[in-house]
């Protein structure tokens, strides 16, 4: 009869920590629900990448750190390795952002500065033709080459 109770008290305390994940993961899904939420109302298009790929990020990276919890069916050195290679996940994922943030932060400027530059076509075109027309042209044009020569620059260091 001791055994029987003891075999119950572990299938209770299965069924435990059974439903404590299952709550803990209702309450992640409803949270990321809500972030998704907030997410889709970003109305500009560069904030709401990088609102998502920070999301996308975080998540992953929560979802690693669950699975740093110690494992008790592993030996102390493979809980090590384990733990490590968890780890150097982690540490990729936040530098893939990073890179991330820069490309979309690059993109925006680029997007700008053609938004930029066909504000200057269309000032241009409007003006009547002569020598201010022509020398606005060449202003504009050395102006251009100096802004791409600064923007390869900037990308090249990266």
């Amino acid at each position: 009869e001791g055994a029987d109770l003891d075999a119950e008290r572990k299938i209770q305390a299965a069924q435990r920590a059974n439903e404590n994940r299952n709550a803990a993961k209702a309450e992640t899904d409803i949270l990321r629900k809500a972030e998704d939420a907030r997410i889709a109302l970003i109305k500009n298009s560069f904030d709401q990448q990088r609102a998502q790929r920070q999301a996308a990020n975080a998540r992953a990276i929560a979802d690693i750190q669950l699975q740093l919890r110690p494992e008790t069916n592993l030996t102390v050195k493979a809980r090590m390795r384990f733990s490590k290679a968890l780890n150097d996940q982690i540490v990729l994922l936040r530098e893939q952002l990073a890179v991330d943030m820069v490309d979309i932060a690059n993109q925006q400027r680029a997007a700008e500065l053609s938004a930029q530059r066909a504000t200057q076509d269309a000032q241009i075109a409007l003006m009547a033709e002569g020598a201010e027309k022509q020398r606005e042209q060449l202003r504009v044009e050395y102006e251009r080459q100096i802004q791409d020569i600064n923007t390869r620059l900037e990308t090249e260091r990266g």
